[in-house]
């Protein structure tokens, strides 16, 4: 690698200059940190060689991973690496669908807007996954346990759900009061227990087998119940247990709510709730929706009641094999404290979350219909309207629609530079009302707006036509002309044609 750090910074490195892409661009702002460390490497340490290699190594590392999302992205979607390369660089420039759908058709080279969607969501997928990557890589490495076999297969992994299955066996582990007892060697006591074999003792000598001061565990207390930390983890962690406690919470739960403290004397708008109590199961959307306000405004506080004796019942049948063996009333203290401690605390919040995604849906259906309604309502009422997007060198779109909002008609004229076609454009327009009907005439207030109303208006006073003409405001025509609604509706039509 040649060193010419004369201030230019990244650009100084020969070697980058013949792969010139806004992704280099990037990669050249993310070593600029780089520079300095070398122009002053007695402050850091390492020797300029030594952060040479590890400039080479990071950009070859950015520039792989780049490669990588792009060819995956024309892959998955089934298109040509030039047209994924180039509309990935818009993206990265800040340009939006509906733009580059609509005026950057010759880099695309004609990727319609469910193309350019794609591949905006599948970037997104790719760049959330490499993030990953580096995490899990780095978190692996720093336990030594990095092969180079291990480094290729994540670093080519384009799956989440894989990446992760081979991101477990290494997966740091949180601390618990179950990990404690295990790492004093209380697992096989804590088998012995659970599995209710046959034991042949008392339950002192048993236990008192697993008393090592050296592990911290001094008396017989503290190896039982470490033991039955144990267990009380594992019964929390059986899908058929949690299964079912869920279940019962579902259908069986109740969500109360009451005032705090502060509270109880004042008025607000949460007063209906300040003792509230409803099955969840039929609580509608809106009072949990209240709910949950309440609680974020630090006015009220809720919880899901359940029966709880009934619950651990059914946890004990599922546990407790046999009444007679040594150490049953311990075990059973474990599945109380496995139900109270573990499984009803996240379980609440779980049931509790779920609600609130099916309030929020169906607040959202709500408010869509009631928004439909209002959209819907021809704001011009009905009437045969022309609209007209206005435009330079592509020109102007004009369409056609009936009272209904149905399609009738599409245009493309040039009245203005460069091509400056007026004749052509004005017969045009003629003919379209009197061909529909046209009683009015929509014209955006986009660029080439002020030209073409002047030139509609014209031809309108020019004819002594009975029809009216209006600038309109294009805010939120583009990102509807690209949107899946529009498709729905237009799907045969070009999303030019749907702007207009």
């Amino acid at each position: 690698m040649i060193r010419v750090l004369d201030g230019t910074g990244f650009a100084g490195f020969a070697g980058f200059a013949d792969v010139p892409s806004i992704v280099d661009v990037f990669i050249a702002c993310y070593f600029n940190s780089f520079i300095e460390m070398i122009n002053h490497p007695a402050q850091n340490g390492l020797t300029t060689k030594a952060i040479e290699d590890l400039i080479f190594y990071e950009y070859r590392m950015l520039r792989m991973s780049s490669q990588f999302i792009i060819s995956n992205i024309a892959k998955d979607l089934g298109l040509n690496d030039l047209s994924v390369t180039n509309t990935v660089e818009m993206f990265e420039d800040g340009a939006t669908i509906p733009f580059i759908a609509r005026y950057r058709k010759e880099k695309t080279h004609g990727l319609d807007e469910t193309a350019i969607r794609s591949i905006s969501e599948k970037l997104e997928y790719y760049n959330e996954l490499e993030k990953r990557k580096e995490t899990i890589l780095k978190t692996i490495e720093s336990q030594d346990k990095l092969t180079p076999e291990l480094n290729r297969k994540i670093l080519g992994c384009t799956d989440k759900n894989v990446l992760e299955d081979m991101y477990l066996p290494f997966k740091p582990r949180k601390m618990t009061r179950a990990t404690i007892a295990k790492e004093k060697g209380l697992g096989p006591l804590a088998d012995l227990i659970y599995l209710q074999q046959n034991i042949i003792g008392t339950k002192q000598s048993i236990v008192s087998k697993y008393i090592d001061p050296e592990k911290g565990v001094q008396t017989y207390e503290d190896a039982l119940n470490g033991a039955l930390d144990i267990i009380a983890e594992f019964i929390s962690n059986n899908e058929f247990i949690r299964g079912m406690v869920r279940n019962n919470v579902q259908k069986r739960g109740f969500i109360s709510s009451k005032a705090k403290k502060d509270w109880i004397e004042k008025k607000s708008k949460f007063q209906n709730y300040y003792t509230f109590s409803e099955s969840i199961q039929r609580s509608p959307s809106h009072r949990m929706l209240a709910i949950r306000r309440g609680s974020s405004e630090d006015v009220l506080t809720w919880k899901i009641e359940v029966d709880e004796e009934r619950i651990i019942g059914l946890i004990e049948s599922d546990v407790v094999k046999r009444k007679d063996f040594l150490f049953t009333s311990e075990l059973k203290d474990s599945v109380k404290d496995s139900y109270k401690r573990l499984i009803f605390p996240s379980i609440e919040k779980e049931v509790f979350n779920l609600k609130m995604e099916d309030a929020e849906k169906e607040a959202i259906k709500v408010f869509s219909r009631n928004l439909k309604n209002l959209l819907l309502f021809p704001p011009a009422g009905g009437r045969i309207i022309m609209g007209i997007d206005p435009g330079y060198r592509s020109g102007c779109k004009v369409v056609v629609i009936d009272q209904k909002g149905d399609f009738k008609k599409f245009y493309a004229i040039f009245p203005h530079e460069p091509q400056k076609r007026e004749d052509e454009a004005s017969r045009i327009i003629l003919d379209l009302i009197e061909q529909f009907g046209v009683e009015l005439i929509s014209i955006g207030n986009g660029t080439a707006s002020k030209e073409t109303d002047i030139f509609v208006r014209d031809i309108i006073k020019r004819h002594d036509l009975n029809v009216r003409s209006v600038v309109v405001s294009e805010a939120g025509a583009s990102v509807y002309s690209a949107s899946e609604n529009a498709i729905r509706e237009f799907p045969d039509l070009d999303v030019t044609v749907r702007g207009a």
